[in-house]
């Protein structure tokens, strides 16, 4: 994996995150009733870490990493995910 296009993508997608949760938080599951300013950061650090252990296990469908994808200029799929962050398929 590329770590500086890993960190690239990172910030992007904890922005795109919460922009995702404002715009449907009924969509999101937040832990232990905790207010979006705690439980957003805590899921983006978990799904991240999880993408730099297990990058073939996330599931990459949802708003949040489709926004992430538009504006890196990535294709929307995880093979353009992958080649983005130099992962093998």
């Amino acid at each position: 994996m590329n770590q500086d296009k890993f960190e690239q993508f990172s910030k992007v997608y904890r922005e795109k995150l919460v922009v995702a949760f404002a715009a449907n938080p009924d969509n999101y599951i937040l832990c232990n009733n905790e207010a979006p300013e705690t439980a957003i950061p805590k899921h983006a650090d978990k799904i991240l870490a999880e993408m730099k252990r297990n990058p073939k296990e996330i599931n990459y469908v949802g708003k949040s990493f489709q926004m992430t994808c538009k504006v890196l200029g990535i294709k929307y799929t995880r093979k353009g995910i992958f080649e983005f962050l130099e992962l093998d398929k």
